[in-house]
């Protein structure tokens, strides 16, 4: 009886790790596809943007299969808006403001693969800016 116990929690374990381990690379994919990536929802409102960040308010896990986990992550990015240049910002001609778009996102991660890690395979990350014409 104890070391079906064992047995058990040896895979509740392991479970827990590949979900640590998804998680922790649906972060950089993150990081990447809000830092490195034009999201056109974003670029269309104002003259230059900056994202300052995001926040991740929910993980579900979609699907999962011998190789990969489908996951969907839903959340706020918050955005710097900038009307005008820079140099209109100098002279007091432009405008800046921050906001708080909703995203959700789905991220497709392969964890069982020739290198023996955790990687995205697909990423698609959605940007609500309904808001922002309210």
């Amino acid at each position: 009886m104890e070391d079906t116990l064992r047995f058990f929690m040896t895979i509740s374990e392991a479970q827990l790790r590949v979900g640590d381990a998804v998680a922790a690379c649906i972060d950089e994919e993150m990081v990447s596809q809000f830092y490195y990536e034009t999201h056109d929802e974003i670029d269309i409102l104002a003259t230059h943007h900056e994202v300052l960040g995001y926040l991740v308010t929910g993980l579900t896990q979609l699907t999962k299969d011998d190789e990969t986990i489908t996951m969907k992550a839903d959340g706020f990015v918050n955005v710097r808006l900038q009307y005008g240049s820079d140099g209109d910002m100098r002279r007091g001609d432009g405008y800046e403001t921050k906001i708080k778009l909703p995203f959700t996102s789905t991220f497709v991660a392969n964890y069982k693969n020739r290198e023996g890690d955790i990687h995205i395979e697909s990423a698609r990350v959605n940007v609500d800016n309904d808001s922002f014409f309210e």
